[in-house]
């Protein structure tokens, strides 16, 4: 026990998950051995789930989860920040006394006051579900794969990227002293109409994976694509693909770190939001993009695919998988309003939910999220919420221990529904939306080969709580993310990733069709135009036996012969010699 502390101090300690630094003031989550993302009773495994903040580099750290984590937030802008106040707290294991009525203050306005539950009755959130979906106007029956994309990705903000792409190379080569015959003085500004087609080729990437991008036009039969050659050069991809930016070099610095991505980020979040109205349920959780470069707020998560990368909180509805929008974690300065009360992870919650707030949705989190005090704030507002929670979060209600397999206990306060079930672990939910009743799922008990019978609330979070790393296995299938030195850029393809995800459910609601996302993304790619200019290596030059071979670009070909060659001398040369 913490040194000085006085027992009313100790008792208003908040009790959140393990936290481990990679960089500084960075913020993990560690779930609960009671707890896991969803709930994992019948897969068979009775191995504790792995924290998701352990890392051998670091210590680890408790925090507080009222609002005083060392996460720093702000209401409007990251540059208005200001920092909040690390205190530790300590590990509390509950009291396992019996008692019916529990009775902790909050604060002035709420006392929870935890008594038995059978008898609860939840809140029934009315919902209107007219007009949800697609806006009505945004497309048509008629629309292509295409125009789906360009939803989100549209010619506004590929003006954008186009014009701090031109300005960069310029930027990149400004001091340098370059050779003669140097790359970089070849550039020629691009368009909006090269961008697309660069991405296209991003896109197709990730349909067909190579070594290394130089492959994609590959001479070699077993690699060739031609479509990759027809469309830009291997040197005119590259030098894109190097100058590609997105924001202002020259423009004065401040605390934000996402600056580099920062315009193209909130505007595809944007996008996001206005294109789709979610229907009742909704889903938080966390999703992670693989990076593993020198980045102070890389994330360690052992359950995820990649364990090393960018976090992201990401809000998606659940009937359909749609991303509503998504916050990335960047330490100390992650733009996220705070609410002292909710907490860092609350605060999450309410800043992704401000403008669905008041409508009846229904939210699903897991336990680094859920609280009691959470779920009360979101049920002032008209939302519900189901989630896993940890025993030792504040104002949890106590249950009994030594529970045996199959047991529940209900226990009620504050419109706000705790359970605990004892399967082959004990699991605690919080739930203002289901009632505490027993059903049959689709699980088998392989000792009684009869099903299980599980709360509602576990079945029903179980159906809704995977949306996430759903999209994150769907989109690894087409992912085009590739190997690249700056984040910005990696996280740049993530949201094209996203962006295609986004299109293709929006191309299944409207046209009630269902193409894999492999299918719909190909079809996406546009059929390749005459290059302006259009060029080939001279046969001649490329093969000759009599000089030394080199490889050189000519306008000119013979038709009959489909061969290209240069108009001085080697046409000539080619038609009159056996041995050229």
């Amino acid at each position: 026990m913490p040194r000085g502390l006085t027992s009313a101090q100790i008792e208003n300690i908040l009790y959140d998950d393990n936290v481990t630094e990679l960089g500084d003031s960075d913020l993990s989550e560690e779930d609960d051995e009671d707890d896991s993302d969803y709930i994992q009773s019948d897969r068979g495994s009775d191995d504790e789930n792995e924290s998701e903040s352990a890392s051998p580099h670091s210590s680890k750290k408790r925090k507080r989860d009222g609002g005083e984590s060392g996460l720093v937030v702000g209401a409007s802008s990251l540059s208005a920040s200001q920092p909040l106040h690390d205190l530790a707290s300590q590990a509390h294991t509950p009291s396992t006394s019996q008692a019916q009525h529990q009775t902790i203050n909050a604060d002035a306005d709420v006392q929870w006051e935890w008594r038995d539950g059978h008898d609860f009755l939840p809140t029934d959130f009315q919902f209107d579900l007219h007009g949800r979906g697609i806006p009505h106007g945004l497309v048509h029956d008629g629309s292509t794969e295409s125009e789906y994309f360009r939803l989100f990705f549209t010619e506004d903000i590929m003006a954008h990227i186009v014009k701090e792409s031109n300005k960069f190379h310029g930027f990149m080569i400004a001091g340098k002293i370059l050779h003669p015959h140097s790359r970089f003085l070849q550039w020629q500004d691009t368009d909006v109409k090269e961008m697309y087609s660069f991405l296209a080729l991003v896109m197709l990437m990730g349909l067909t994976p190579r070594e290394n991008y130089k492959e994609y036009w590959s001479t070699d039969p077993l690699l060739r694509q031609p479509i990759f050659s027809k469309i830009m050069s291997v040197n005119r991809f590259i030098a894109l693909l190097q100058a590609l930016h997105f924001q202002d070099n020259t423009q004065p610095t401040d605390d934000d770190k996402m600056r580099k991505i920062r315009p193209i980020f909130d505007y595809i979040c944007h996008s996001f939001k206005s294109s789709f109205k979610p229907f009742q349920n909704l889903v938080i959780d966390e999703s992670l993009v693989l990076w593993r470069g020198n980045l102070h707020f890389r994330q360690y998560i052992p359950s995820k695919r990649h364990r090393f990368g960018l976090k992201l909180f990401v809000l998606c509805d659940c009937e359909t998988g749609f991303i509503l929008d998504m916050i990335l974690y960047t330490g100390a300065r992650t733009n996220i309003k705070e609410n002292k009360k909710l907490g860092i992870s609350g605060s999450v919650v309410s800043t992704m939910l401000e403008s669905y707030l008041g409508q009846g949705h229904i939210l699903f989190v897991d336990n680094w999220y859920t609280s009691p005090t959470l779920l009360h704030y979101l049920h002032e507002r008209m939302t519900g919420a189901c989630g896993t929670v940890k025993p030792n979060r504040k104002f949890m209600a106590k249950f009994p221990i030594g529970l045996q397999k199959g047991d529940v206990v209900h226990k009620q306060a504050n419109n706000i529904l705790a359970v605990k079930w004892k399967d082959k672990r004990d699991v605690h939910l919080l739930t203002s939306v289901q009632e505490p009743k027993l059903q049959t799922s689709e699980n088998i008990d392989h000792s009684t080969k009869t099903f299980i019978d599980k709360p509602e609330c576990v079945i029903v979070y179980n159906q809704n709580m995977r949306l996430v790393d759903k999209s994150d296995s769907m989109m690894s299938s087409v992912e085009c993310s590739r190997k690249t030195m700056k984040w910005y850029k990696k996280m740049f393809f993530h949201l094209i990733d996203c962006a295609v995800l986004n299109a293709h459910i929006l191309y299944q609601v409207k046209t009630g069709e269902k193409p894999t996302l492999y299918d719909f993304t190909r079809e996406y790619i546009p059929p390749t135009a005459a290059k302006k200019n259009a060029q080939k290596p001279c046969h001649v030059c490329r093969t000759t036996t009599l000089r030394p071979k080199q490889r050189k670009d000519t306008r000119f070909m013979c038709v009959p012969c489909d061969t290209a060659l240069c108009l001085d001398p080697c046409f000539e040369v080619y038609h009159t010699l056996k041995i050229y």
